[in-house]
């Protein structure tokens, strides 16, 4: 997932994987997901489209110099 481009849907890839482990495995985390601040510049940022995708995941989001 970090080699691809922009735009090829790795974080359609991510909530695919995690919604398998959670609602399929029973394996609910923790998950630590890192993104650069850029990300967040998006029209449709990660976590909009993680809360549209999978409400039942909690997201914590924690920002750093």
């Amino acid at each position: 997932v970090l080699a691809d481009a922009t735009g090829i849907g790795k974080t359609m890839m991510a909530m695919a994987l995690l919604a398998h482990l959670a609602c399929g495995k029973g394996i609910w985390g923790p998950r630590l997901i890192v993104v650069p601040t850029s990300v967040k510049l998006d029209k449709l940022d990660w976590e909009t489209e993680f809360l549209k995708w999978c409400p039942a995941f909690k997201i914590v989001n924690a920002r750093g110099k």
